[in-house]
């Protein structure tokens, strides 16, 4: 699919605009004009990409390769900027994370996307419910615009993330079951793709603040701090997270490992027990017929408070260890 919009200020914006017209209208500075490309076939790739803005053709193959590195690098006329993206769900048991792909010029802005992003939309709404803000402060203000919807996008998801791990911290003393090691694990895993995700983000963002590239005016990176703040606290509570789910799995072993220890000592003072009286049987069930408690009218009793007492005798002597 392919949207595209035009911004003059005479003239206001324009959605859809004939690709053929780009050409001309980029000559002119005063025209503004954003392309998003999502799920585009081969076709729409070629005409927009190479024939219409002539970009570079690496340039074009990283931004169709998956997981490609993120990156920002300058081509003179244009930027070229690969950012990861969500990974918040997935497809096969596996995180599903793509890759955004922008190309800023002076006057023009076109983004690349294998699938439908919610931050695209939501930019899409503002260039349109108010173009004379959003898109009269030039392509670089509207990229930002993007990232910093998708950045504020993670927020909910880190929220809930810290929220699972204060329920599991309460949980895993109460009942330290395999049911919350695999919850533990499903955590860990999401942690682990945010931070694969935001970790990038955060170098590329913190590089075109500090960039010299023209097409990146000083007003926009003030603004890029801003998202860079957002990222830095978000990659830190991930990091928090990381010592966090470290601490609680060492308390969840440490329980488990209690409580084997607990099964453990009560099996062994069974056992302890135990193997007296089974001296006791293997002694008076050897097959003699000369042993002086075999024909005594008491013996049977006599055996009995005798195993009673030895056993009694014993668990008097754990308890007051402290054994159980």
């Amino acid at each position: 699919m392919l949207r595209s919009f035009h911004y003059h200020a005479e003239k206001g914006i324009q959605t859809d605009l004939p690709l053929e017209s780009f050409p001309e209208l980029i000559k002119d500075n005063q025209n503004i004009i954003w392309v998003d490309m999502v799920e585009p076939t081969q076709k729409e790739i070629k005409t927009v990409l190479a024939e219409t803005f002539q970009f570079h053709p690496l340039a074009i193959e990283d931004c169709q390769t998956p997981a490609e590195r993120p990156k920002a690098e300058s081509y003179g006329s244009y930027l070229f900027v690969i950012l990861p993206a969500e990974g918040l769900r997935f497809v096969d048991d596996e995180p599903d994370v793509t890759e955004i792909a922008c190309f800023l010029g002076d006057n023009f802005l076109v983004t690349y996307h294998r699938r439908k992003l919610a931050c695209f939309d939501v930019m899409a709404q503002r260039c349109q419910a108010n173009p004379h803000h959003q898109m009269a402060r030039g392509p670089a203000f509207i990229m930002h615009g993007i990232i910093d919807t998708l950045v504020d996008s993670y927020f909910p998801h880190i929220a809930k993330v810290d929220n699972e791990l204060d329920d599991l911290e309460q949980e895993i003393f109460q009942r330290p079951s395999e049911e919350i090691l695999n919850k533990l694990l499903d955590a860990r895993w999401r942690i682990q793709t945010l931070r694969r995700v935001l970790s990038p983000q955060r170098d590329i963002i913190a590089s075109l603040c500090r960039s010299t590239h023209t097409q990146i005016a000083g007003e926009v990176q003030v603004y890029l701090r801003d998202v860079l703040d957002h990222l830095v606290r978000l990659v830190d509570n991930l990091d928090n997270f990381r010592f966090t789910m470290s601490g609680i799995m060492e308390i969840y072993l440490s329980l488990n490992s209690n409580r084997m220890n607990e099964v453990m000592k009560t099996l062994t003072v069974i056992a302890t027990i135990m193997m007296p009286l089974t001296v006791l049987t293997g002694v008076y069930g050897m097959n003699f017929h000369f042993m002086p408690e075999l024909s005594w009218p008491f013996g049977y009793a006599f055996f009995w408070m005798m195993a009673v007492g030895i056993s009694g005798s014993m668990l008097l002597y754990f308890w007051r260890k402290g054994w159980f």
